[in-house]
């Protein structure tokens, strides 16, 4: 798998390890590109996931290669945000707790 960036017909934007054989295009960790202008215009980007963790049991998924417009590489920068990124989201044990403790007060 490598990390590549991925423009779908929808016009969403992720990046992801990606593998494709054939028609499949296989994403795991992906992660919704989102571009947004601060006050003084200047455009940033965040990354945040694709599928909410919270939703599914599972990081990886398959979509059909019909469904991109374009898969590229992308410049080593935005690999080494994602990557970072996806240590920030890795939930520690202490998080998980917290998480646990929540639900049960909601619940």
């Amino acid at each position: 798998m490598e990390i590549l960036y991925i423009k779908l017909k929808n016009g969403m934007d992720i990046i992801s390890n990606t593998s494709i054989k054939g028609n499949n295009v296989t994403l795991e960790n992906p992660m919704a590109i989102r571009q947004y202008a601060d006050p003084t215009g200047r455009i940033s980007l965040s990354f945040q996931e694709w599928v909410p963790s919270d939703f599914v049991d599972t990081n990886c998924f398959v979509i059909n290669k019909d469904e991109t417009m374009l898969i590229s590489n992308t410049s080593l920068r935005i690999k080494e945000f994602y990557k970072e990124c996806l240590q920030k989201s890795e939930p520690s044990e202490e998080l998980e707790e917290e998480t646990e403790e929540i639900g049960r007060a909601h619940v």
